[in-house]
């Protein structure tokens, strides 16, 4: 594969925000530390936790946290690097905004020992606020999407008729609603055909 790029984002700014474990060694001065790797979370806090409790490097101090984040302690000598992928789908508790809270919690409390990576999944969910304005939700605009890949085409429908149907479906007492990937009340990867 080619190099990385995205039309409303410049190669050289994601190329300057981008770090790889020899540059937070470099930068922070980890020095010859004993390093804890930790990537591919997405959002399932109960690995996270089951991976706190086998780590030599770090210890569950506190589940209290206010935010819903845990209150970890970093063992002297080491230093944790997260790799990316902390938010996607989650687990049955907490989820992606718990293990994310944790990790920049962590990362407050050990500012020297702890670099936290960015990863795809994580970049993805970042641009859902700029998906969600006015201007991306507008009628005409949700009319002319396709549908689904996952849908078969004679079937796909657009954004705003799906919802509409859904609408339409929980005003008749149908459900069908927030299910999130494809748990609960019906939502998630289904399609609402035509016809």
């Amino acid at each position: 594969g080619g190099a990385w790029s995205h039309p409303d984002v410049p190669l050289d700014s994601v190329g300057a925000r981008m770090t790889t474990l020899s540059t937070c060694r470099t930068t922070l001065g980890f020095g010859p530390d004993r390093v804890c790797f930790l990537t591919d979370v997405e959002g399932n806090f109960e690995y996270f936790l089951a991976f706190v409790e086998l780590s030599e490097a770090l210890s569950l101090m506190s589940t209290d946290g206010a935010d819903g984040a845990v209150d970890l302690e970093l063992a002297e000598g080491w230093v944790f690097v997260f790799g990316g992928g902390a938010v996607d789908k989650g687990g049955a508790v907490g989820g992606s905004i718990r293990v994310a809270r944790s990790l920049v919690a962590l990362k407050h409390k050990y500012p020297q020992r702890v670099c936290l990576l960015v990863g795809n999944r994580d970049i993805t969910k970042m641009r859902i606020s700029s998906e969600l304005t006015a201007a991306q939700l507008a009628d005409e605009r949700l009319d002319r999407a396709v549908g689904p890949d996952w849908v078969p085409e004679g079937r796909r429908v657009s954004p705003l008729a799906f919802l509409k149907a859904l609408c339409a479906a929980d005003e008749l007492g149908g459900g069908g609603g927030g299910g999130g990937s494809g748990g609960g009340g019906g939502g998630g990867r289904r399609g609402i055909g035509v016809g």
